[in-house]
């Protein structure tokens, strides 16, 4: 079963779409304006208006670029949306930022995550509270299994020389 421990937060996509509009009609006003030859007043709002749909256009190209899914976890490893398969203990870190008001309002943040000492920061992730409590709980529960599991294999390896002198 494949659970999905950090996506990314594309409802904000929205917020940037709306931020276009919001250009259209200022650079719609701005053109009026400078038609009833008000220059100043007019070339302020066309830029104004061009200034937000730049902005608008720019981050939802880069937000839509985004993969949906940032990490999964799958019969014991992580999958990063990189190519990156490793088990949570080779995990180094992992901490969170948040992304200011706006992302307190819609719970997204920015995500920091180490493994094999190689940082990687995503952004735009939602629930970055969660998915930091979930890899280090991962991560603490595959670590005490590994070393569980290496304990068992240097007990059986000094116990076996000595079953096998028992046998001679």
């Amino acid at each position: 079963m494949e659970t999905v421990i950090a996506k990314s937060k594309k409802t904000i996509l929205a917020a940037y779409i709306i931020f276009i509009v919001f250009g259209a009609f200022f650079c719609m006003f701005g053109i009026s304006a400078l038609f009833f030859e008000e220059t100043v007043i007019g070339t302020v709002i066309l830029c104004v208006g061009l200034f937000c749909m730049g902005v608008g256009v720019g981050w939802t190209v880069y937000i839509a670029k985004k993969p949906k899914v940032y990490i999964t976890f799958k019969e014991g490893k992580l999958y990063f949306w990189n190519g990156l398969i490793c088990s949570p203990s080779e995990v180094d870190y992992c901490t969170s930022r948040n992304a200011g008001l706006d992302g307190a309002i819609i719970n997204y943040g920015k995500l920091i995550i180490s493994v094999h000492n190689t940082e990687y920061k995503l952004q735009f992730v939602e629930g970055v509270g969660n998915v930091v409590s979930n890899i280090t709980a991962l991560k603490a529960q595959f670590t005490a299994i590994e070393e569980m599991q290496k304990h068992i294999e240097e007990k059986k390896a000094v116990e076996n020389p000595v079953q096998e002198s028992e046998k001679g």
